[in-house]
């Protein structure tokens, strides 16, 4: 994969990117000064996708962990039926 920077990037530096529904890890191999960018290679070393599936999910556990605290503090606890819901 071939990025473009503003500013040099150090070889062996980890990364990711995200482009559509993918998040790409790897690692800088290459850095090259150009006119008034630095052209930067990196070695794709795995790609995820499904990302905004993963999103979702976290956003919705999230939601009900903050709703669980919320519950928590307050001293109320959830009904069963809500309990086997997020099962």
């Amino acid at each position: 994969m071939h990025l473009q920077s503003p500013q040099p990037v150090p070889s062996a530096l980890p990364l990711s990117v995200e482009h559509e529904d993918a998040l790409y890890l790897g690692e800088v191999v290459h850095c090259l000064a150009l006119d008034s960018v630095y052209e930067v290679e990196v070695e794709v070393e795995q790609v995820l996708t499904g990302l905004q599936s993963l999103v979702s999910l976290r956003a919705r556990l999230l939601d009900e962990q903050n709703a669980a605290l919320q519950d928590a503090r307050s001293g109320r606890r959830p009904m069963l039926s809500q309990a086997l819901e997020s099962v």
